[in-house]
């Protein structure tokens, strides 16, 4: 299950489109919990293909809880980084049923 993507693509790791992108998530979480009478603030999430856990990290403080999985080692290496800083986690992981 290990894997090394974000050493192959560098756009893993930048920071202001991670950023940019997190925006863009978080608009789509917010009409999404409001639309079903609930608040972002509430919600519990999941991030399958984390990478380097930049938008999981973005989005944290704006979620009750959210777990980051992936399966690329290096990148869940730096996104450990942010764990505690962020109130989030971190965990390698296929994201699919059984983890096979």
């Amino acid at each position: 299950m290990t894997s090394n993507y974000a050493a192959s693509d560098p756009l893993v790791l930048d920071v202001p489109s991670r950023l940019a992108q997190a925006q863009k998530i978080e608009r789509v979480l917010e009409q999404f919990t409001q639309a079903r009478g609930g608040v972002l603030r509430q919600a519990t999430a999941l991030d399958i293909g984390c990478s380097s856990g930049i938008i999981t990290a973005a989005l944290a403080p704006r979620l009750a809880s959210l777990t980051g999985v992936d399966v690329d080692q290096g990148a869940l290496a730096l996104a450990k980084q942010n764990e505690g800083a962020h109130r989030v986690g971190f965990a390698a992981a296929t994201g699919r049923a059984g983890g096979a």
